[in-house]
């Protein structure tokens, strides 16, 4: 069984935690992030937009913590991937830029 401790721990083992997320609450004021919180008994995990609106898109439900959290680091995972991925293109893009 996971527990919100040891996917915290994993965030910060993996370099994770440098992007935005919130495990407890909605996240209601936050911005580009991806939230875990129980919600009528379940779990539900969602990403915020840079408005701060649910990205209805997103919505996972969960019935147990322990397959919430799972999930949730798996997401932060691919969120990190696409971050890495994001800043090589950006990266090449500006060396092609400098050499032209």
């Amino acid at each position: 069984m996971t527990t919100i401790d040891e996917t915290r721990a994993a965030l910060t083992a993996e370099g994770l935690d440098r992007l935005k997320y919130v495990i407890g609450s909605d996240g209601a004021n936050e911005t580009d992030c991806l939230v875990l919180c129980r919600q009528e008994g379940g779990w539900v995990s969602f990403s915020r937009d840079e408005r701060a609106a649910v990205m209805s898109e997103s919505v996972r439900t969960y019935s147990s913590e322990s397959e919430a959290l799972d999930d949730f680091l798996e997401l932060m995972r691919l969120k990190g991937l696409i971050a890495t991925l994001q800043r090589e293109r950006d990266a090449e893009r500006l060396g092609r830029s400098s050499n032209a």
